[in-house]
């Protein structure tokens, strides 16, 4: 079974889901870094030359690509706006499960200033409202998951330790 981490940027999808699949033994992909193979850049150089309507067609590609792979026991880690096309959440569904990791408005936004690599605000330092609007524009996409773990305290470990609280049946604590 594959385990799919969605959510808004700066949420950990990429650091949780690292430690989630060495916890499980489980091979860790991340659908950002396979797209900047493909396409031979960063993903911001994606946003900048070919635009964000061109990378998101190559973001359900990669995902529809990598949902194929049945059987092979992954854990995924997408972009912020993969979400966005419900054929994504479709193709991950397809051999497992989708967690959205979320996280408060503070905690998102301490986490992204400063931070160029957020080609979606074409700013390197967004304003709360910028992030605001953003992240309630997508809130419908991301509610399309098993279940949603919001990570504004926890360690990695312990977000780690609630997705396998999810993933053996039992009720998610909050720390």
């Amino acid at each position: 079974m594959n385990i799919s981490l969605i959510g808004f940027m700066a949420t950990g999808k990429s650091s949780v889901g690292k430690a989630l699949a060495e916890k499980l033994d489980k091979k860790f992909i991340d659908i950002d870094k396979l797209i900047e193979l493909k396409e031979q850049m960063p993903i911001s150089e994606i946003f900048e030359r070919k635009g964000e309507r061109e990378f998101r067609k190559i973001e359900s590609a990669v995902i529809e690509e990598v949902s194929a792979l049945s059987g092979q026991n992954l854990v995924i880690s997408c972009g912020g706006g993969a979400p966005l096309n419900a054929q994504n959440i479709e193709n991950l569904r397809r051999d497992g499960i989708v967690i959205c990791l979320s996280a408060s408005l503070e905690v998102i936004y301490r986490r992204v200033q400063n931070n160029s690599s957020r080609p979606v605000f074409k700013t390197a330092s967004p304003t709360r409202a910028q992030i605001a609007e953003l992240l309630e524009s997508r809130k419908k996409s991301y509610e399309n998951c098993d279940v949603c773990i919001d990570v504004s305290k926890g360690r990695i470990g312990s977000i780690v330790r609630k997705i396998l609280e999810f993933i053996d049946g039992q009720k998610i604590k909050e720390d």
